[in-house]
């Protein structure tokens, strides 16, 4: 017992001693869930602000140190957890001291790094470790398990919960590592799927704030995105299919009305010669009939259309006052507080405050409708499903050198689409492709 109090002492000192030095360099495995620093470097920092060397095991002076993100949750800010990573799940703990990998001791400060940086998610991973348990060094072995590919990529995104539109429920899988979606510069995928409705779809999302960007003046179109990369520029903005359809319709009404008018007049004037030309009047009647056929057909087609947007438009009012509803039920008091600001500042074309956004958004409680705010705000935003067409773009912008993108009215207000959002899209299209996932068309 004797010796109990020293030790404690000591490890009590180490662990401080951790919190508190100076960042050494470390490196970083994303793909097996930790970082590591050198112990050789960890002293050296150490020495560097002045503190005492500080002592370690025997035989670990060519030791990795692990260090894991960690992060306080939601619901208890006093609750400090790990990500769900390979390394989590197979046990490993931040401030393990990693001394042998797979089978081999490490002799020099650098061959672990070595070792690490030749392991895939194919492999097995096993380490040799030394933590620190209560009063004393213990050895322990943790094994990382080979993940198959699905499972792989699965690590790369979060699934988070919101509600649609409609105030449907819907799983989002967004990439772990991206941005929030109101941060400045962002570019990302992700993909939506509704509850019991599958497959997933894969959207584009880019934000920007622009609170000083030129209003809307071309009212025949939506003001949209800009993307270059090295090969092509593309333009990518919000579509009105109904209204476009509508525009399309009475393009063709337009067109049909004129050879309507047109056979009319060589009727008339084929009526004058009938009885010289019977054949010719005759061609000219049928002319007439078919061109008011097709003027008709166009005209019934219109109908049962805008019919369809009609009948579509109340059949989603309804489900979605039967969502609101039973979404509203079942909020807690401070939530629906929250919400109803939101409401009344959405009504009178207003942005919401700040801190009600904030907690909105933290809750994911209504995602549609914090997003109009964050609009009236001055950010620009383009949320859609990836279309079929736009495959081809974002894989040109993964393997571009340089690709950037704005919004087309303040073009001298470029953002660089970084190789870490590369890197994300590129995840994000694989993990869409495993999960055979649906591209808009």
């Amino acid at each position: 017992m004797r010796y109990l109090f020293p030790m404690t002492l000591f490890l009590i000192l180490f662990l401080v001693s951790l919190l508190n030095a100076a960042d050494p360099p470390s490196k970083s495995y994303e793909d097996l869930g930790f970082d590591t620093v050198k112990v050789l470097e960890y002293k050296k920092a150490l020495r560097e602000q002045g503190d005492k060397d500080l002592r370690f095991p025997p035989r670990t002076g060519n030791a990795l140190i692990v260090k894991m993100d960690q992060y306080q949750t939601q619901i208890d800010s006093a609750i400090t957890v790990v990500e769900d990573t390979r390394a989590s799940r197979a046990k490993l703990q931040d401030q393990d001291l990693i001394v042998v990998i797979n089978g081999k001791s490490l002799r020099s400060p650098d061959e672990g790094d070595q070792l690490l940086e030749q392991i895939t998610y194919k492999d097995t991973l096993e380490l040799r470790v030394i933590r620190r348990t209560e009063n004393r060094w213990e050895r322990v072995t943790v094994t990382l398990e080979p993940l198959s590919e699905q499972t792989y990529y699965r690590f790369k995104i979060n699934s988070e919960h919101f509600r649609d539109d409609d105030f449907s429920g819907c799983e989002f899988w967004f990439h772990r590592n991206s941005e929030p979606r109101f941060s400045q510069g962002n570019f990302r995928l992700y993909v939506k799927q509704r509850h019991n409705a599958p497959p997933p779809h894969l959207y584009l999302e880019m934000s920007l704030f622009l609170p000083d960007a030129p209003h809307q003046k071309d009212t025949t179109k939506i003001n949209g995105f800009i993307i270059k990369t090295d090969r092509a520029e593309y333009r990518v903005a919000i579509e009105d299919h109904v209204e476009n359809r509508k525009q399309e319709y009475k393009k063709q009404l337009t067109e049909a009305n004129k050879l309507v008018q047109s056979a009319e007049k060589q009727v008339k004037a084929a009526s004058d010669k009938k009885e010289a030309d019977p054949v010719g009047y005759s061609k000219a009647l049928n002319a007439l009939r078919s061109a008011k056929s097709k003027y008709q057909d166009l005209q019934t087609a219109e109908t049962e259309f805008l019919h369809n947007v009609k009948q579509k438009a109340e059949q989603r009012n309804q489900e979605t006052k039967k969502n609101v509803k039973g979404f509203y039920l079942s909020l807690s008091e401070d939530d629906r507080k929250m919400l109803d600001e939101l409401m009344d500042c959405m009504n009178r074309l207003e942005a919401a405050p700040e801190s009600t956004l904030q907690y909105l958004e933290r809750g994911r409680l209504v995602r549609s409708q914090v997003a109009f705010s964050r609009m009236l705000q001055g950010w620009e935003l383009y949320d859609l499903p990836l279309k079929k067409s736009q495959r081809k773009m974002i894989e040109e912008i993964i393997s571009s050198e340089k690709a950037t993108f704005w919004f087309e009215t303040v073009p001298d207000k470029t953002f660089e689409i970084t190789p870490a959002q590369k890197k994300q899209l590129k995840e994000m299209l694989k993990v869409f492709d495993i999960e055979e996932g649906r591209l808009g068309d």
